[in-house]
């Protein structure tokens, strides 16, 4: 079943709205694969899978971070910023397809940041993510992004 539902993300600062866009979490379960994804880029994914992580990591959980973006800027945030979080750079869909199920039977939560495309990245961490966040910002131009989303064949409809 897909859903979207617009919800506020008290990480340190919430600053824009999000969009939950698919849950494959089983009922009542958390899911422990979060991906952050938006075929535009800009809209802020790293800075929340980074502030994500760390917020998960301060309520005292194992976090990994999967940086499955090529700039690989969320790997070398987390790395500076908060050493004990561990990150890993998952740089294609085979790998993360691999990967993703082996990293969170190891952690809490895995938050994997999404390149700013619509690749098979990015669909790889669809079909492993058990949740997925689009940040968004609220001008109409972002909001056709994410109407487009979910029509692609990257939504399941």
């Amino acid at each position: 079943m897909r859903r979207t539902i617009p919800i506020d993300l008290a990480v340190e600062s919430s600053y824009r709205r999000m969009a939950v866009v698919k849950s494959y979490s089983r009922r009542g379960s958390v899911p422990k694969v979060i991906a952050i994804l938006n075929q535009k880029g800009g809209v802020g994914k790293t800075t929340l899978a980074v502030h994500l992580a760390a917020w998960l990591h301060e309520q005292g959980h194992k976090v990994t971070l999967a940086d499955c973006d090529t700039q690989q800027s969320s790997s070398e945030w987390i790395r500076e910023a908060i050493p004990d979080i561990k990150a890993v750079r998952l740089d294609n869909p085979d790998i993360i397809l691999n990967e993703l199920p082996i990293l969170a039977q190891d952690a809490d939560y895995v938050v994997a940041d999404g390149p700013g495309s619509q690749t098979e990245t990015s669909r790889a961490l669809l079909l492993r993510g058990d949740l997925a966040i689009v940040p968004c910002k609220a001008s109409m131009l972002e909001v056709r992004a994410l109407a487009a989303l979910g029509q692609s064949p990257f939504s399941g409809t």
